[in-house]
């Protein structure tokens, strides 16, 4: 899966995130996908959104949680 695929599935989140409430969380994965010069520091500013949102305790939905667990698999994968 290419840089671009992880980009998209944080993109997916971060809407799906907005729509259910949680705007600010949204804007977090938008900056770290906007915010970063190499594919690297992108890939890790998306691990460390979606490990802290994970670690908030929030109730997501069933969607928002299967998509956050998918996001987390897969950039764990790529920067190993």
């Amino acid at each position: 899966m290419s840089a671009r695929d992880y980009y998209a599935k944080a993109r997916e989140l971060a809407n799906r995130l907005a729509t259910e409430g949680f705007g600010d969380w949204a804007t977090r994965f938008e900056e770290a996908v906007t915010g970063g010069f190499t594919a690297t520091e992108i890939l890790m500013a998306l691990r460390w959104q979606a490990q802290q949102l994970q670690d908030a305790g929030l109730h997501l939905s069933a969607e928002a949680d299967s998509r956050l667990k998918s996001l987390l698999v897969g950039l764990e994968e790529a920067l190993s």
